[in-house]
C-alpha cells in the first residue's frame, strides 16, 4: 500500500540502463539542463587499473538521447566528475580531476561544458592551475544560476582541510572553453580553538554560533572553528 502524497512507481518512472558495458562505471553525478526536460549524467568510466575517463549521457523520459566520452585524454586518469548548471538554457558544466599514470596522487582541476544534444564537450580548463588553493581536493563541486556561479574544494593541508572557491559569469561558459578566471577565495583556511567550560566542567555540544561553518564543542568541551584568512566576528556559546 502507498501512503497518502506518496509517489507511486509509475510516477517515479522505468529504470533505464545507462551504462552497462563491462567496463568499471562509477561515481555518477547528473544535472538537468536549464530550460529543458533532459538531463545530463556523467560517470568515471575504467576498463583498466591505470586508465579511466569521463562519460556522458543526455537522458530524458523515454531514454538516452545521446553518449560518448565526455574527456578521454591519453596517459592520464580523469577521476571523480560533478555536474552542475550554468544558468544557460541547454548547457550544464562538469568539474573533475586529472592526474597522470605514473603520478596518480598528484591531482588538478578541469571543466568542462556540455550542451543538450551535444556529442563533445569544450576545450578543458584548468581551475586552479597555480595551485593557489593548495592540491589533491577530496572533492570538487560547484552549483550556477541567474547568470553566475561557484566551483568550490578541499584541500587537506596539515592536520586540517582547508575550503577554497572560484566565481564564473555563466556569459564566459555559453561558447569555447569555460573562463574561470575569477580569484581564489579561501573559505576556510584558518582556525580558531577554545574550550567551554561552566563552574570548571566542560561542556559536551555547545554550538559556537557565529562561526562561518558551525562548530560543537567535543566531550571535553573543546572546539575548532574553520574561518577565512582575516576573519573577524562574534563567536557566542549556545547550549543545546
Amino acid at each position: 500500500e502507498i501512503p497518502a502524497g506518496a509517489a507511486s512507481p509509475e510516477v517515479l518512472g522505468e529504470i533505464v540502463p545507462i551504462a552497462a558495458d563491462g567496463a568499471q562505471n562509477i561515481l555518477p553525478s547528473v544535472t538537468a539542463f536549464p530550460g529543458t526536460d533532459a538531463f545530463l549524467v556523467v560517470w568515471q568510466r575504467s576498463e583498466g587499473r591505470r586508465d579511466s575517463d569521463i562519460a556522458f549521457a543526455h537522458v530524458t523520459g523515454v531514454g538516452i538521447q545521446a553518449s560518448g566520452h565526455l574527456t578521454d585524454t591519453a596517459d592520464l586518469r580523469e577521476m571523480r566528475p560533478f555536474a552542475s548548471s550554468v544558468g544557460i538554457a541547454g548547457r550544464a558544466l562538469v568539474t573533475y580531476q586529472t592526474a597522470t599514470s605514473s603520478r596518480p596522487r598528484l591531482r588538478e582541476m578541469a571543466a568542462r561544458t556540455i550542451g543538450w544534444g551535444d556529442l563533445a564537450a569544450s576545450a578543458e580548463a584548468a581551475i586552479d592551475p597555480t595551485r593557489a588553493g593548495g592540491g589533491n581536493p577530496s572533492a570538487v563541486q560547484a552549483a550556477g544560476a541567474e547568470g553566475r556561479g561557484l566551483v568550490v574544494w578541499d584541500v587537506r593541508e596539515g592536520e586540517g582541510t582547508d575550503l577554497y572557491s572560484k566565481e564564473w559569469l555563466a556569459s564566459e561558459l555559453a561558447t569555447g572553453a569555460p573562463a574561470l578566471d575569477g580569484p581564489i577565495v579561501p573559505l576556510a583556511d584558518a582556525y580558531i580553538s577554545g574550550t567551554v567550560t561552566f563552574n570548571g566542567l566542560p561542556q559536551a555540544d555547545v554550538l559556537m554560533s557565529g562561526f562561518p561553518l558551525e562548530t560543537r564543542t567535543n566531550a571535553a568541551g573543546l572546539y575548532t572553528g574553520a574561518v577565512p584568512s582575516g576573519w573577524t566576528g562574534t563567536v557566542i556559546p549556545l547550549q543545546p
